[in-house]
């Protein structure tokens, strides 16, 4: 069972295709991390 899902994420800023077509998906008990320098907006 998933417990978060997304498919077919797109993301165009300013004109710049930033994701195109993402998908992903997390399962219970899977661990994601989120890198990024500071001040990236990591916990926002």
């Amino acid at each position: 069972m998933n417990y978060l899902e997304m498919k077919n994420i797109s993301l165009i800023r300013d004109e710049i295709k930033i994701l195109n077509n993402i998908n992903l998906k997390i399962d219970k008990g899977d661990f994601l991390s989120v890198i990024g320098s500071s001040g990236s907006g990591k916990s926002t």
